[in-house]
């Protein structure tokens, strides 16, 4: 429980008073609880999506409601690990030379292009919903589902950081936890839809991290942000693909 209201503090901006004493070590088993944690943000997106529907119907300005909701909701945390890790990959740079701009807290040409269209894609995305606030739950934490595997299939990239422990102590029991849930509760929401996009999240992490791993030795703590935010865009524009092909009952 300890951890799991650590992480909830540290992903979410959900008020819980509680100082949390734990150990650098048992950040790893706090891996379990993304994909809940995950649930937990997109119900709350959903509310908004819900609430709002009945009041502005379906259309841009709900969309852009709903991702202020959500870039409230986690603080930006992801966002900022996504501009980061794409500052550096795209530099073109020598190993030692991305993670230096990975660990600069200025904000570079890419990063600021990442972020424009990643933000353009889920406003335009959630426009497509047309009312199905199922996939506004899928989505995140199908999202941080694929942090969890990312996470147990990497090795860490520095000697240090706080990403370290998140990498280093998830292993094979963490991600057979998160499964455990995951898979189960993205069949309850979206059927046989939920499960394909487990798998092409399962195969899109793997791909996104072999190749981080390729060009610096590992991952950091901003590509576990972008991993997130990576999967809840390949998420959304699945869910899209799936309504406009009327795959409904599929």
């Amino acid at each position: 429980m300890k951890n799991f209201i650590l992480m909830t503090q540290l992903m979410t901006r959900i008020p819980i008073p509680i100082t949390i004493d734990i150990k650098n070590e048992e950040l790893g088993k706090g891996n379990i609880y993304f994909p809940l944690i995950g649930g937990l943000i997109g119900l709350f997106l959903a509310a908004i999506y819900k609430i709002f529907f009945h009041l502005y119907g379906d259309g841009y300005l709900l969309s852009v409601l709903v991702v202020a909701a959500y870039l409230w909701i986690s603080g930006g945390l992801h966002m900022d690990g996504l501009s980061d890790t794409f500052d550096g990959l795209w530099s073109n740079r020598s190993r030692e030379k991305i993670l230096e701009i990975m660990r600069d807290s200025r904000v570079g040409v890419y990063g600021v292009l990442i972020l424009i269209l990643t933000i353009s894609i889920l406003i335009g995305g959630i426009q497509k919903l047309h009312g199905q606030w199922q996939w506004l739950i899928l989505i995140p934490m199908v999202a941080r589902y694929g942090c969890v595997v990312g996470n147990a299939i990497s090795e860490y990239a520095r000697p240090e950081g706080m990403g370290k422990y998140f990498v280093k102590d998830c292993g094979l029991k963490e991600l057979l936890v998160a499964s455990l849930y995951t898979w189960p509760l993205a069949f309850w929401l979206r059927g046989i839809q939920g499960i394909m996009v487990v798998i092409f999240v399962l195969a899109f992490t793997y791909l996104f991290t072999h190749w981080v791993q390729a060009k610096i030795g590992g991952i950091t703590g901003d590509v576990i942000g972008a991993v997130i935010e990576l999967n809840q865009l390949l998420v959304l524009l699945l869910a899209v693909l799936f309504i406009n092909l009327n795959l409904e009952g599929f």
